[in-house]
């Protein structure tokens, strides 16, 4: 795995691991047994409940309320689900790749095995030049790195 997308499931699975700890024992069990975690509810008089009755706040601001909620465990723990198949869909692969290069008499075609993304660049691909072959990570595994543009191990280079 290249170094952007190492970054980006670090996230995630930091992102995961914060959702968890928010949810009881039952509840972290079912996860393993892949029964879905309980949803948080707003109630009348500011309580934050689960779907499973678990009392999570007991009094909030109806608009931090709506946050909370829209911000549940079990939101964010489909959420890390669905950017790990992302993540996974846009991995680096070695493909052959053919592009075109002026050798001064004209243009000849070359070709080489380069990391490229598995979905964004297919089988066989042929560009025009070498310099427009995207290697390494797709501008997709980009945006998903860019919501921890803030964390220490970002790096700059990789901003989209």
């Amino acid at each position: 795995m290249d170094e952007l997308s190492q970054f980006v499931s670090a996230r995630l699975d930091e992102d995961a691991q914060a959702a968890e700890t928010l949810l009881g024992a039952d509840a972290r069990i079912g996860l393993k047994r892949g029964v879905p975690a309980p949803r948080w509810e707003y109630q009348t008089g500011g309580m934050i409940r689960g779907t499973d009755g678990t009392l999570h706040v007991r009094f909030t601001w109806v608009r931090e309320a709506e946050h909370i909620v829209r911000h549940d465990p079990a939101r964010v723990l489909r959420d890390v689900e669905a950017k790990r198949r992302i993540l996974d869909e846009h991995a680096i692969v070695y493909r052959d790749v053919v592009w075109l290069e002026d050798d001064g008499e004209g243009f000849e075609e070359r070709s080489a095995e380069l990391p490229v993304c598995g979905r964004c660049v297919s089988k066989n691909a042929a560009f025009h030049s070498r310099g427009d072959v995207p290697e390494g990570p797709c501008v997709t595994v980009h945006l998903l790195a860019l919501p921890h543009d803030g964390h220490p191990d970002y790096q700059e280079e990789w901003r989209p």
